[in-house]
């Protein structure tokens, strides 16, 4: 269903539709979900969502095309949303963080090292990998044109959600690593919103 969601996340997802997807009843699915994932299936999507309306805003998308193919129903849909969700407007974004500064952390979880970003409206970026330096490299690459700070001490905060979010459900730890990562991110984003 992870991959399900992953693949048709600029799509209207309901219940019934991954009931029939499924086979389970709607209650059923919805709990057993977020048990097993640690976030609901709306959730979930929506954070995919957000994910594929940033790489077409990467790939040269105007941002009112990328609204519609990343699955929002309206530009009002991820407005409202994008100072919290992004940390920017999708403008800003697009221009790859042109004007803003970015303090980012870096430490250890479960999955390997883990660099959390944030700007002063909020996390810009969670990035999960081996080494810092690459990591400090793919944040560059997603934000070229912002200024970058490292957090002397990381936040708490932080610490705790990264902590809370590394536990996982047996049949979690089954999937692929990539997959595993993104569940990871998914209830990283959650608990840090």
């Amino acid at each position: 269903m992870i991959e399900y969601l992953d693949s048709h996340s600029s799509e209207k997802i309901t219940l019934r539709k991954l009931s029939t997807f499924t086979g389970l009843c709607p209650n059923h699915l919805q709990e057993t979900f977020k048990r097993i994932v640690g976030v609901s299936p709306k959730a979930f999507c929506d954070a995919r969502r957000l994910t594929h309306f940033k790489q077409l805003l990467k790939k040269g998308e105007s941002i009112s095309t990328a609204i519609y193919r990343a699955g929002y129903e309206s530009s009002r849909a991820i407005y409202e949303r994008s100072r919290k969700c992004m940390g920017m407007t999708p403008a800003t974004y697009q221009r790859g963080g042109e004007g803003v500064t970015i303090c980012y952390s870096l430490m250890d979880a479960t999955l390997g090292r883990t660099l959390l970003a944030r700007t002063e409206n909020g996390i810009c970026a969670i990035l999960i990998g081996d080494d810092d330096k690459l990591l400090f490299g793919r944040l560059h690459g997603e934000f070229p044109k912002a200024v970058f700070t490292q957090d002397t001490v990381t936040p708490g905060k932080w610490i705790a959600a990264t902590q809370s979010c590394q536990s996982e459900d047996p049949l979690i730890s089954k999937l692929p690593e990539s997959l595993r990562k993104q569940v990871f991110e998914v209830k990283l984003w959650k608990a840090l919103r």
